[in-house]
């Protein structure tokens, strides 16, 4: 039995080491990719389009986690999510989102 608790010991101290050493690989990826930044006018030019919500073709549940993929991907800011999505739906649910937000 001692044995056993033995190997999972030096099991778990390996694995905090790897975590360790993943954690500091992260921190020198993300100390390079400080310096590169952009101005909000950059990320505004740079959105592309979306396509609206159909709602005749696709599930709300799914779209969302489409545009939120969307988002992710073209580095969009949080503060800015609401008018990248507003700014891709059609009149209509534009309109619809108008209404009851108000």
């Amino acid at each position: 039995m001692t044995q056993i608790v033995e190997l999972f010991q030096k099991q778990m101290e390996m694995q905090q080491q790897q975590i360790e050493a993943q954690r500091k690989q992260m921190e020198m990826l993300l100390s390079r990719l400080a310096p590169i930044t952009t101005t909000p006018s950059m990320v505004a030019s740079s959105v592309r389009n979306f396509t609206a919500f159909d709602p005749t073709s696709e599930l709300w549940k799914d779209y969302w986690t489409r545009f939120k993929t969307f988002a992710g991907a073209n580095s969009t800011p949080e503060d800015k999510l609401a008018q990248v999505f507003l700014r891709n739906q059609t009149t209509i649910t534009f309109k619809l989102l108008n209404t009851l937000a108000g």
